[in-house]
């Protein structure tokens, strides 16, 4: 199967990325089309200054939200009543998206990543509350 592979250098594989076939015409997903395949709200990705080629890189470095949404749920079945997240490597905040809609607005606490762009995705959806950082 085809796949977006993201490289060290910053570029991305473009031989068949995201081929769907329309009247024997093969295109290329959207990032929208991609952020919803993921699971995510549209436009998650499509933040000031974002590049198709940088939003195709986060989504494919993701996760894809709705498995996880279950095994969090069931996860959270056990633990008390809006319990707190910390969020490791976290792209572009799809664990704490899935898991405040399960715990409530601000139960990710912290998130840490290392990619410019995911952080400025992760920032934006999830600003800084007071504190420190």
């Amino acid at each position: 199967s085809n796949t977006i592979t993201a490289h060290a250098s910053g570029g991305i594989s473009l031989n068949a990325i995201n081929p769907v076939r329309q009247c024997y015409i093969v295109r290329r997903l959207t990032p929208l089309e991609c952020e919803r395949l993921q699971g995510f709200p549209d436009g998650w990705t499509d933040i000031q200054g974002a590049t198709d080629t940088a939003r195709y890189r986060a989504l494919g470095n993701s996760i894809a939200l709705p498995q996880w949404e279950y095994v969090l749920q069931n996860i959270s079945e056990h633990l008390k009543a809006r319990a707190t997240l910390g969020s490791l490597f976290d792209g572009i905040g799809g664990f704490p998206l899935v898991w405040e809609r399960i715990q409530g607005d601000g139960t990710a606490r912290w998130a840490s990543e290392i990619e410019k762009f995911c952080i400025k995705v992760t920032k934006y959806h999830f600003p800084e509350k007071g504190g420190t950082t």
